[in-house]
């Protein structure tokens, strides 16, 4: 395994899709839990104002 595998850059690449499948909120809210709030990715704030729009 190559850290610059590009399994890693197919993970982040959907996350910026404005749509998102509710079964993928569900899967990054997991893994958003095991981060632990540490400091909020660019990625989990966009899906943050899309789960809640203003």
């Amino acid at each position: 395994m190559e850290p610059n595998s590009p399994k890693k850059i197919q993970f982040a690449v959907p996350l910026f899709q404005s749509q998102i499948a509710p079964e993928a909120a569900e899967q990054l809210g997991l893994c958003r839990s095991q981060i632990r709030k540490r400091r909020p990715t660019p990625a989990s704030l966009v899906i943050l104002n899309e789960h809640n729009p203003p």
